[in-house]
């Protein structure tokens, strides 16, 4: 299935392919695999690869990363169940050095509320820092986020316009004891030759810190069996007060699904 994480910012856009294991029960179970590489590595419009290693920021580096996904054929609530994980390369400066995020997701999701149309997606992701450096104090970073989506597709409307939008919380971000609340947004749109183009963006509002909002606009493109990603991200001024790194710029990404 699809690995949904509407950020626009740790996105790489991401599609996955799926396959039937043969046998009984697993013959209407999918499972899915990505691999992606991508100049940077926005998470709610902030980077994770931006460490010069002695406490400075630059821009961001490139990032590594992969997941896999199982969806089953459980129906819960109108909706089937899905499971993942999914790893990424960071690079943190200061008194933070971690080199590695490994995420473990899960929720159910469905194709329409009724016969709205409307697709939905509830579920919880729990981010984790498996080698960060104990100097790092505190209780660590693993945190955990719950979620909600909605989706509509104008399939008969010209360019097939797809919008979204979702609620994600954490009480604990980043392992602050802080509460978050973002909330993304986006649109895609379909283009002659294959090609596509989004608009999004989101909130991020940290308890007793501050609020800002980021936005992007991209075009993907799948060539040679690669889904091709270029992107501008934006932010308002107080995105790196917030989050502590640098925030936006250019990104590229070319991503492959199994």
């Amino acid at each position: 299935m699809k690995k949904v994480l509407m950020t626009c910012a740790a996105s790489t856009l991401i599609l996955t392919s799926s396959m039937a294991n043969a046998g009984s029960w697993w013959e209407e179970t999918e499972i899915s695999a990505n691999v992606a590489m991508a100049t940077n590595y926005l998470f709610y419009g902030a980077s994770q690869t931006a460490s010069n290693n002695d406490g400075s920021w630059d821009s961001g580096g490139p990032a590594v990363s992969g997941g896999f996904d199982i969806a089953l054929p459980f129906e819960i609530l109108g909706g089937q169940f899905y499971a993942g994980t999914w790893a990424s390369t960071v690079q943190w400066g200061g008194n933070n050095p971690a080199n590695l995020e490994l995420d473990y997701y899960g929720g159910i999701a469905g194709d329409s509320i009724g016969s709205s149309g409307i697709s939905w997606d509830l579920g919880t992701w729990w981010y984790t820092y498996p080698n960060q450096d104990s100097d790092a104090g505190g209780e660590g970073f693993d945190y955990t986020e719950w979620y909600g989506n909605l989706g509509y597709s104008f399939e008969d409307a010209p360019l097939g316009p797809s919008i979204s939008v979702g609620v994600y919380y954490s009480d604990d971000y980043f392992g602050t004891g802080l509460e978050s609340l973002y909330i993304p947004f986006g649109i895609d749109v379909s283009l002659p030759m294959d090609f596509g183009m989004y608009f999004g963006g989101g909130y991020f509002d940290l308890e007793d810190t501050g609020e800002y909002v980021h936005y992007s606009v991209g075009i993907t493109k799948t060539f040679l069996g690669l889904d091709l990603d270029a992107s501008w991200n934006g932010q308002d001024n107080d995105c790196g007060a917030v989050q502590g790194t640098n925030c936006g710029g250019l990104m590229f990404s070319a991503s492959k699904a199994f």
